[in-house]
C-alpha cells in the first residue's frame, strides 16, 4: 500500500507540476487552483496514509495546523495586527493559537516518535519557504506555493520499482536525511542546480556582448528600454530621489522609472530574466523521485 501511495503522489506531483511548468513558461502566470488542489489532495493522502498504517488518532490532528497554515497562503488571511488601524484580529490570531496548541498537545504525546517528527517537516516546510519568499530568497509566490504544495503532497521520500537510483546508506543516515533534508526542500535544491547555469550563461551572453558590470551581469543583461513592457523581463535599474540605481533583485517593473529613463535619453537598460522557476521545480520534482539526492552524491553520500 506504501509503495501505491508513493506512485499515486508522484503522478498527482508530474501532472500538475507539468501543468503548472507549461502555464509558467507561456505566460509566467500559474493560477492559484493548482496549488490549492494539489495540496488538498496530499492531506487527503496524508490521511489515508496514517488510517492504512492503523496510526492513533493524535497523528491525524497534524492535519489541524496544516490546515490553517496552508490555507493561509492562499486565502489571503487580514493581517493578525492592523498598524494603520491599532487594532487585532482576533478570529485570525485564535486560528493561529489553535494550531500552535494543537502541535505543543501533539509534541506532549507523540514527542518520542520519530514518525511524528517526519510529519512535523510538514508545517516547519510551509513557514521555512514563506520566510525564504519574504527574504527575497524564493523570488516568486508561484515558486512559493508551489513549494509548499510538494510539502504537503510528498512528506515521505517516495520508494518504487527501485527508484529513486541514488539511495542513502546505512540506514540510519538515510532516516536522518528524509527528516533534515525533506523531500520538497530536496526538490528546491535539484531545481537550484539548474539556476547556477543561467549565471553562466550571463556571463557568456554579457562578455560577448561587451557589457560588463558586477554583480548585475551575473543576474541579467542589457536590453533596448523599449522592449522592456513586452518581454518577460524585470528592469534592474530605477530613478530613486532623482538618481540612477540598481535594483538587483526586483519583484516588478517600476513604470514611472522607466518613463524617467526614457526622458533621459536612456537606450538600453539592465534587465533580468522572469526565469520559468516552476519549469526548474517540475524538473527537480522528477530528479528527486527517479534519481535522487544529487548534492548527497557528489560529497559521496549516497550509494
Amino acid at each position: 500500500m506504501s509503495a501505491a501511495l508513493d506512485i499515486i503522489r508522484v503522478v498527482f506531483g508530474m501532472v500538475f507540476l507539468g501543468y503548472a511548468a507549461y502555464s509558467d513558461l507561456k505566460t509566467r502566470k500559474v493560477r492559484n487552483e493548482v496549488w490549492m488542489v494539489m495540496g488538498f489532495a496530499g492531506g487527503i493522502l496524508l490521511a489515508l496514509q496514517l488510517f492504512q498504517e492503523e496510526k492513533s488518532w493524535e497523528y491525524y490532528l497534524i492535519l489541524v495546523p496544516i490546515s490553517i497554515l496552508f490555507a493561509s497562503m492562499f486565502l489571503e488571511y487580514a493581517p493578525i495586527v492592523d498598524r494603520e488601524k491599532k487594532t487585532i484580529n482576533f478570529k485570525i490570531l485564535g486560528l493561529f493559537i489553535i494550531g500552535i496548541a494543537v502541535l505543543i498537545y501533539q509534541f506532549s504525546i507523540l514527542y518520542q516518535e520519530s514518525y511524528y517528527y517526519q510529519l512535523l517537516t510538514i508545517p516547519v516546510l510551509i513557514v521555512f519557504f514563506f520566510v525564504l519568499y519574504q527574504l527575497r530568497i524564493l523570488h516568486g509566490g508561484a515558486d512559493t506555493k508551489a513549494l509548499i504544495a510538494i510539502a504537503v503532497l510528498m512528506p515521505f521520500y517516495p520508494e518504487f520499482f527501485g527508484f529513486p537510483v541514488l539511495e542513502f546508506t546505512p540506514e540510519r543516515l538515510a532516516n536522518a536525511m528524509e527528516l533534515f533534508f525533506p523531500f520538497a526542500f530536496l526538490v528546491l535544491m535539484n531545481s537550484v542546480l539548474f539556476v547556477i547555469w543561467f549565471f553562466l550563461a550571463f556571463i557568456v551572453y554579457n562578455t560577448s556582448k561587451r557589457d560588463f558590470g558586477f554583480p548585475e551581469m551575473l543576474l541579467g543583461y542589457r536590453m533596448d528600454i523599449n522592449e522592456v513592457k513586452r518581454k518577460f523581463v524585470w528592469s534592474m535599474e530605477r530613478i530613486m530621489d532623482g538618481e540612477r540605481v540598481m535594483v538587483l533583485f526586483p519583484r516588478k517593473n517600476d513604470e514611472e522609472s522607466l518613463k524617467k529613463l526614457i526622458e533621459q535619453g536612456v537606450k538600453r537598460i539592465w534587465v533580468t530574466p522572469k526565469i520559468p522557476f516552476i519549469v526548474l521545480l517540475a524538473a527537480g520534482f522528477a530528479i528527486s523521485v527517479f534519481i535522487g539526492n544529487i548534492l548527497a552524491a557528489i560529497f559521496g553520500l549516497v550509494g
